[in-house]
């Protein structure tokens, strides 16, 4: 039986929903678990990603379940003061798939696009898959997306997505400021984008995508150069 991305966003956001709900309890006393964090990105990318067979994905989800249950049922066993109620996530499986998938698509999907080359860019020049302060958006983004998804006039946590982004190219240009400004074409878009940013200060993050979209090409330029002088 082929399963549509419309299941696979539901059943994703109802795991994570029950992983935040635990995890938030513990994450001041043993640390935010990155190792899950990731694999939420993971599977949320393949689902995003047309080209990754439906079936293939579904199998991921249920992996990521599987990664789910044995994280609360180990929590719980440590820390036996731990609170299992999952009034909310029950109310989120409720919801029907068609909830999830039109929310997402209106919401957040292209940003959570851009979040997947970014950290994929920086993955691949930090030659590491778990980016701490880039997860820890993520993880901020999905609480709100799962809170968003029952009331609209929350906060979908698009930002979280966005400064995540943000941060992430500076990042690379900023262990790179050699190259751009040995570059007079370079540094003039660059000082160009910087008081074009200056000057949206205060508008909403929605209204900011094509200032990402251009740190992402200087970002790109950079890691061109790089790649080709190591």
């Amino acid at each position: 039986m082929a399963h549509t991305r419309e299941i696979l966003l539901k059943d994703y956001f109802a795991e994570y929903c029950k992983f935040f709900y635990i995890e938030n309890q513990v994450a001041l006393i043993e640390g935010r678990n990155f190792f899950l964090i990731y694999l939420f990105f993971d599977v949320l990318s393949d689902i995003e990603n047309r080209s990754v067979d439906m079936d293939k994905c579904k199998e991921k989800v249920e992996v990521l379940k599987l990664s789910v249950d044995t994280f609360i049922s180990c929590t719980y066993t440590k820390y036996p003061f731990v609170v299992q109620k999952f009034d909310n996530c029950d109310l989120l499986e409720k919801l029907t798939k068609q909830d999830f998938i039109k929310k997402f698509n209106n919401s957040t999907t292209n940003i959570f696009q851009e979040f997947y080359i970014m950290y994929s860019n920086l993955s691949m020049y930090k030659d590491r898959e778990i980016i701490e302060e880039l997860l820890i958006e993520f993880n901020n983004y999905l609480s709100h997306f799962v809170k968003y998804m029952f009331d609209k006039n929350l906060s979908s946590g698009y930002f979280h997505l966005y400064r995540a982004c943000l941060d992430g190219y500076k990042d690379i240009i900023l262990e790179n400021n050699i190259i751009l400004i040995s570059d007079n074409d370079a540094i003039s878009k660059f000082i160009t984008l910087r008081i074009e940013e200056t000057d949206c200060i205060g508008n909403s993050e929605e209204d900011k995508l094509s200032i990402l979209q251009k740190y992402r090409e200087i970002s790109e330029n950079i890691l061109t150069i790089y790649q080709c002088d190591n």
